[in-house]
């Protein structure tokens, strides 16, 4: 963990010098940028195999069978 931690630095650092440590306001973007540059990880195409209302559905299809309950969409 602290190995990561130093990896996000050192992306803050190189980008933002003498910016400080990192905060937890900014730590999901160098975590971000970690995983384009090391990964080459583009969630926005990984977004594209996975639709949102799929997805949904399929979790709560799961729940379902796993905690053996049933799931009813309700109108607000």
């Amino acid at each position: 963990a602290d190995a990561d931690i130093a990896s996000l630095q050192a992306l803050k650092d190189a980008e933002e010098p003498g910016g400080g440590p990192i905060s937890m306001s900014n730590y999901r973007y160098y975590m971000e940028a970690e995983l384009k540059s090391k990964f080459s990880v583009d969630h926005d195409a990984i977004k594209s195999y996975f639709p949102l209302n799929t997805v949904i559905t399929n979790m709560l299809h799961m729940y379902e069978t796993l905690l053996s309950i049933k799931i009813t969409k309700i109108s607000v």
